[in-house]
């Protein structure tokens, strides 16, 4: 089993604690849990970079990584909650995301008002597929739920 140390200062006990260090008394602050979070989802995203950059084939590590943390999670070798400070983080401050994207859209605006017909045809299309995909997607989990739940 992985370890971690953890050092108080004021009475200098050094114990271990197990690698769920996020639900521990060591970690009081939600500031160091959010940090030591992104710290693994980043350390996850830089495998997922080594192992594009191994590949014979381009194909993007961020996908990689997401696929690791489903792996991770699915197994439950990663427990949801142990991420849910970051992924509320990520979620309070998700529009500061979106302002260089939109910089850039309103610095390009003249680029995109002589091809907005074809853009707003290829979203429209991509949308009707989204949710064509989506409800298949449902449709196939009812029915393996349901086969499942009646052998």
């Amino acid at each position: 089993m992985i370890s971690l140390s953890c050092r108080f200062p004021f009475h200098m006990a050094n114990f271990h604690l197990p690698l769920d260090i996020m639900e521990t008394s060591c970690v009081s602050s939600i500031h160091m849990k959010v940090l030591l979070q992104l710290s693994f989802l980043f350390v996850l995203t830089l495998l997922g970079e080594a192992i594009s950059y191994i590949l014979p084939f381009a194909f993007p590590g961020t996908l990689i990584s997401m696929f690791l943390l489903l792996i991770l999670l699915g197994t439950g070798a990663v427990k949801d909650i142990q991420l849910e400070e970051s992924a509320n983080f990520f979620s309070k401050y998700m529009a500061l995301f979106f302002v260089p994207s939109g910089v850039e859209i309103i610095e390009n605006l003249e680029i995109l008002k002589s091809s907005w017909i074809p853009l707003v045809a290829i979203s429209l299309i991509s949308l009707v597929i989204t949710f064509f995909v989506t409800a298949k997607a449902v449709e196939l989990s009812e029915y393996l739920i349901g086969r499942t739940n009646n052998d």
